[in-house]
């Protein structure tokens, strides 16, 4: 293996996701590398906020993504791990990646009512991936 990613968001299912990819990481003394998708902003709510609204949402987001991912990157100081923040749609992005081996994501564990109603990223994502995927089941 060349590299691990972690499709990372700081919640308790990207935890898991890294947790999980860290011990495969150890095992292999393969490198992580940590990916946080900031999606673009949709093109309604720069009419209803306005632009300038909308790019300062856009920038504390990713300055919060950016934090969220340096602290997630220090829980795991005996792998060498690298972080990157991209920008786009989440689903997309994430299947197009062709940098990692594996990609490590969390699964919120909707089930299938909740999921019809709000999508499931996870599900979306194993349809596109160009490469495998686990996914981390919910605690």
């Amino acid at each position: 293996m060349g590299r691990i990613g972690v499709a990372y968001v700081d919640t308790p299912d990207g935890r898991a996701a890294l947790d999980t990819a860290a011990r495969l990481a150890r095992r292999t003394t393969t490198p992580l590398q940590l990916i946080t998708v900031v999606a673009r902003g949709d093109a309604a709510r720069p009419f209803l906020l306005g632009a300038d609204a909308e790019r300062a949402f856009l920038d504390t987001a990713r300055e919060t993504y950016e934090e969220a991912l340096r602290r997630a990157a220090g829980t795991v100081p005996d792998l060498p791990v690298t972080w990157e923040l991209r920008s786009g749609d989440v689903v997309e992005t994430l299947a197009a990646l062709n940098d990692v081996d594996v990609l490590f994501c969390g699964s919120r564990g909707y089930g299938p009512a909740r999921r019809v109603l709000l999508g499931g990223v996870s599900a979306r994502l194993l349809r596109r991936a160009c490469r495998p995927v686990v996914v981390v089941p919910r605690a």
